[in-house]
């Protein structure tokens, strides 16, 4: 049985589970910014000294162990954090609109028009989550014209017209026009 338990609480420890998409990206030495429920508005720095070097193979995920430096005190031992990765950022992916993309059985994926206007349904590799945007690690590249709120309907194969795009109306042509005059 333990009398005592002692923590050195300048310098914390933080181990945080990073998901397999990012596993490359994570070295020692990456930044990342942490928030505490009990400091809000207030974030933390802190540094990635090392990873497992091994996925978690029921997670898909690499442990990571962050430090914190506490010497002020104000982070307690145990404390549940927010952890926010500063990810170096790849010419490899793009972002899409949420709006664009369909949640099926065989996956994520999202309907692009082909050269003969048809529907043609990728499957995508979804990355980060930006809320109206999403980050798409493969399945699409920056010369498909994907189909913005394709109804959960749409299928492989089915023609499409691609309508123009919409004119400025004439009130507004006018103010712009005037708009340099004096």
């Amino acid at each position: 049985m333990e009398l005592f338990r002692i923590a050195d609480t300048e310098k914390l420890r933080i181990y945080a589970q990073v998901p397999e998409a990012y596993a490359a990206s994570t070295t020692t030495g990456l930044k990342a910014e942490l928030r505490f429920a009990e400091h809000p508005g207030k974030a933390y720095d802190a540094e990635a000294v090392r990873t497992s070097n091994a996925l978690d193979p029921s997670a898909r995920t690499l442990q990571v162990e962050l430090q914190l430096d506490n010497q002020r005190g104000e982070v307690f031992p145990g404390a549940y954090a927010e952890v926010h990765f500063k990810l170096p950022s790849s010419t490899r992916t793009l972002r899409l609109p949420a709006n664009t993309v369909l949640f099926r059985a065989a996956g994520l994926q999202v309907a692009t028009v082909d050269g003969s206007n048809k529907i043609k349904l990728k499957n995508i590799l979804q990355g980060r989550d930006f809320g109206k945007t999403i980050e798409v690690l493969d399945g699409v590249d920056q010369n498909d014209a994907v189909v913005v709120n394709p109804p959960d309907s749409v299928t492989d194969g089915l023609p499409v017209r691609i309508a123009p795009p919409p004119e400025p109306d004439s009130h507004q042509q006018r103010g712009q026009q005037g708009a340099g005059k004096s």
